[in-house]
């Protein structure tokens, strides 16, 4: 499905944004509630690991659309990745105080 017009375009980007709050509520202020003693130093760790797709990514992608020529497979790829971790962050996520 592509967007043939602009205002599907941007009420896509507008959807997009809107829901990206939700995700701020989830993973970030986790880290606050269970560890605020250590928050500093977890949040350095979490962002930086959570920063290595944004770099690997676009030598992947790259790699990708120049051996097969679609983005079906880079976009099939992000979901699987997403999904997977989707699945660690329910199964190992603790709503324990840690310190």
């Amino acid at each position: 499905m592509y967007a043939t017009e602009f205002w599907q375009a941007l009420a896509c980007m507008s959807l997009f944004f809107c829901l990206s709050g939700f995700e701020s509520s989830g993973s970030i202020c986790n880290i606050q509630d269970l560890s605020p003693t250590f928050a500093g130093s977890i949040s350095g760790m979490v962002f930086f690991f959570t920063s290595l797709p944004g770099i690997v990514g676009v030598y992947l992608t790259g790699y990708i659309l120049h051996a097969t020529g679609s983005w079906h497979v880079v976009f099939q790829l992000t979901a699987v990745i997403c999904f997977f971790g989707n699945i660690v962050y329910v199964i190992f996520a603790t709503s324990r105080r840690i310190a």
